[in-house]
């Protein structure tokens, strides 16, 4: 039997905006595991995959292409290349403790979409409430964005990670177009007036 064909919901999109500052684009498919443990566990399952803790909730921390995201005191996410999906459920079900861990394969569930350049925070002050000024590179968060429920990563200092329900993602890609335009308009020509 063949293994399904993974797409993703824009097919690999990708758009600059007009003033060219910003790229917005939809990444390849990626493993999405929900993790429920306490604190203990968690980094039981983090030092068995080479994956450093995050240091606080509402943190991410990443290492070889992997990344886990503290969303709650007993919830993280774990994020990864689509071929490691079936080694971080494996690694997540082994663990023992009391509650015991759940983990959940939420990878068909989210889509996902990244920012990127110099103009991203002005554009993304219209799309979510979030103190912009405070959510520091490595912060994660379950937030708005317009009026789609989000997990938004900033992996960088101008870079940011964007996952939602996978209905929701052409929207959240047009709302970022939109006030990415806003924020990175053409430059001006003179001799256009």
């Amino acid at each position: 039997m063949r293994e399904p064909r993974l797409h993703t919901p824009l097919a690999g999109a990708r758009w600059r905006s007009p003033g060219g500052a910003l790229l917005l684009w939809e990444p390849p498919f990626a493993a999405k595991i929900s993790l429920r443990a306490s604190r203990a566990a968690a980094h039981r399952l983090f030092a068995a995959i080479g994956l450093p803790a995050p240091s606080a909730p509402l943190r991410a921390a990443a290492a070889g292409g992997r990344a886990a995201l503290w969303l709650a005191p007993d919830e993280w996410l774990l994020h990864a290349p689509y071929a490691a999906r079936q080694e971080l459920l494996d690694a997540a079900r082994a663990l023992a403790g009391r509650p015991p861990p759940a983990a959940v394969d939420l990878s068909h569930r989210y889509g996902e979409l990244l920012l990127a350049g110099e103009a991203a925070i002005r554009a993304l002050r219209g799309v979510t409430p979030l103190d912009l000024d405070s959510f520091a590179p490595g912060s994660a968060s379950r937030t708005l964005c317009g009026k789609v429920d989000a997990v938004l990563w900033r992996e960088g200092a101008d870079r940011f990670r964007f996952l939602c329900g996978r209905s929701f993602t052409r929207y959240l890609f047009e709302l970022l177009q939109f006030h990415a335009i806003s924020a990175d308009p053409p430059a001006h020509h003179p001799a256009a007036d």
